[in-house]
């Protein structure tokens, strides 16, 4: 089970992105040291942009600051041990998303990770950074820039959308995961409003003559 890009003319012989991703999310939190706190962040493809909201979202806030006539020895004790928590959670996470790189590559093939680090991108902001890099990867799951015939992938990839079936012995759920990135992918490929035009030529959406008289 890995990251593989489209190939066009073929089948999709691979696994869809949300399955091998979620592979990948089951690892970090079965494996890693507090791996639910990246695995989160993975999830949404985004990191913590506030250290606040992370130290909350894991049970380290900072205890209210009482006036100085107020503070005992023990609220001293405990305000810096947690702050002690907080910094020492904060760099298992960022140990954790340094591995998930590596991790994350590992489960790509040969092509993929070839065409990763031959984007013009990977340097400045991909390299290191496991946010970026699934971005990436769901990207170039389906990237006509590399296939030969634009033309036909553009044929190919709307017949495969139109054309997908469960499989025997798939599961409904696996089969939805396969239907959601073929739509992705059409998506990718040709934008939210390819049959924006046509839908509007159509009678139905037209006003009748009737109509037209009425207002």
């Amino acid at each position: 089970m890995k990251f593989a890009p489209f190939v066009a003319g073929k089948q999709q012989q691979h696994a869809t992105y949300d399955t091998v991703k979620a592979h990948i999310i089951q690892l970090i939190q079965k494996n890693y040291k507090f791996g639910n706190d990246l695995a989160k962040r993975l999830e949404k493809e985004e990191p913590q942009s506030d250290d606040e909201e992370f130290y909350k979202s894991v049970g380290l806030k900072l205890p209210d600051k009482k006036k100085k006539e107020e503070t005992t020895e023990y609220d001293m004790i405990e305000y810096k041990e947690v702050f002690r928590e907080r910094r020492e959670r904060k760099r298992i996470l960022q140990d954790n998303e340094h591995k998930s790189y590596s991790l994350i590559m590992t489960m790509c093939t040969t092509t993929m990770q070839h065409r990763i680090e031959s984007d013009s991108d990977f340097e400045a902001s991909i390299k290191d950074n496991p946010y970026s890099l699934l971005k990436a990867i769901k990207k170039k799951m389906f990237d006509p820039a590399k296939s030969k015939y634009s033309f036909a992938v553009f044929t190919e990839q709307l017949e495969r959308l139109l054309s997908i079936r469960q499989e025997d012995g798939e599961s409904l759920t696996e089969y939805v995961k396969r239907f959601k990135q073929h739509r992705d992918n059409t998506k990718e490929l040709i934008g939210r409003s390819f049959l924006d035009q046509f839908i509007e030529n159509t009678e139905d959406y037209r006003p009748s003559d009737n109509d037209t008289q009425k207002k």
